[in-house]
């Protein structure tokens, strides 16, 4: 019964949440069981890291919740979501999902979980640069710099870091738990909390109703909101990137924006404001780094970007969510283009020559797509000086 329940739209979605919600308060995952499994992988010779809500947990110090389950980030290389799912083994969890739906920078997901209900999201990741890295649905992608060392119980525990943790909870209706657990590593570590909103938001029929509408005109109608980047003109063309309809280089803040038709003046001015509460910065790019369908640039610290992004979307949460949303980047080839498959090793090559780039964000840039012209600049919003 509850399995053709659950193919209706209506009751699909709350089928899940209710198994979710009985599961949660039935099962738990206790410290003891983290710093088990933590010994357990320890023993196999595993790269791993703790991710999620006891992830977050490990970065604060301490258990600041209960858990419904334990996730898990195993090392791609030397075979380690094998290895890992073997050494779990010994602790009596067993594979119940070998490729269970992940989130868009989590994809690949396996779910393990005991007899006594206890469970454990085995997620995916690599460090490896391509060409050798695999392909995004087999591994996240998760360099170094966001990997860092918690502590739970006494004991050093390695740990998704807290900008990635942030990162990786955008784009989605977040439960109470998990908005707390944002608001407390704002508070700890300094990073802007996501314009996120919970479950069962009254807003949420009228924003998808504007979500729809607003795709529906951006696809005739398109505006973007970025902040120029012309020092990575030079970088783009050795990229394949030179001609993109009039579009300068550029790290995107929001796309698509407000359909063209419906700006006004209150629009500007909400921008304008945007644009003088936040000072003048400084950024500098040195890594190349890998979407599932682009190569782009990371900045050294991502958060007075994210504070941009986060303003904007604060103001207007019935945007489109477009393909752009996700850690902050500057595109410099993409994946599905046929001029530029893949940026090639000589590329590469040419493209670390031009690194580090480093540049003063002085302003916001609103742009507008004209089916004749292109990309065509509207307005610009000077930053607040120093």
């Amino acid at each position: 019964m509850a399995g053709r329940l659950g193919g209706i739209p209506l009751f699909g979605p709350l089928l899940t949440a209710i198994v979710d919600e009985l599961r949660g308060r039935v099962f738990r995952i206790e410290l003891r069981d983290v710093l088990t499994v933590a010994e357990q992988l320890d023993r196999a010779g595993l790269v791993w890291m703790l991710v999620g809500g006891w992830g977050i947990d490990a970065l604060l110090g301490r258990q600041t919740r209960r858990h419904e389950d334990l996730d898990v980030a195993v090392e791609w290389a030397d075979d380690g979501e094998r290895r890992a799912i073997e050494a779990l083994a010994g602790l009596g969890y067993s594979v119940t999902a070998p490729r269970s739906p992940g989130s868009e920078q989590f994809p690949a997901r396996a779910v393990l979980r005991r007899a006594d209900g206890r469970t454990v999201d085995l997620l995916v990741v690599t460090a490896l640069d391509a060409p050798q890295r695999p392909h995004a649905q087999e591994a996240a992608y998760v360099p170094h710099a966001d990997r860092a060392t918690g502590h739970l119980g006494g004991h050093e525990v390695p740990c998704l870091s807290a900008a990635r943790q942030v990162a990786a909870h955008e784009g989605y209706r977040l439960y109470a738990a998990q908005r707390r657990d944002l608001a407390a590593l704002s508070r700890e570590f300094g990073i802007p909390m996501p314009p996120v909103s919970a479950l069962g938001d009254l807003r949420l029929p009228f924003l998808r109703l504007a979500d729809a509408a607003g795709r529906r005109m951006a696809r005739r109608w398109s505006t973007a909101l970025v902040v120029e980047v012309p020092e990575a003109n030079a970088i783009l063309v050795e990229a394949g990137m030179a001609d993109m309809a009039g579009m300068p280089a550029h790290v995107t803040i929001a796309y698509p924006f407000v359909p063209a038709p419906l700006l006004r003046d209150r629009h500007l001015a909400r921008l304008a404001a945007i644009a003088r509460a936040q000072p003048l910065f400084t950024t500098r790019f040195e890594r190349i780094g890998r979407l599932p369908d682009s190569w782009h640039l990371v900045p050294d610290d991502p958060a007075p970007w994210q504070r941009l992004a986060h303003d904007v979307r604060r103001q207007w949460p019935g945007l489109p969510r477009g393909h752009h949303e996700g850690p902050i980047h500057l595109t410099i080839a993409y994946l599905d283009n046929t001029a530029v498959p893949r940026i090639e090793p000589q590329v590469r090559k040419r493209v670390r020559a031009l690194l580090p780039l480093t540049m003063d964000v002085a302003q916001l840039t609103l742009l507008e797509f004209d089916r004749r012209r292109g990309w065509q600049v509207q307005a610009r919003f000077p930053l607040a000086e120093r």
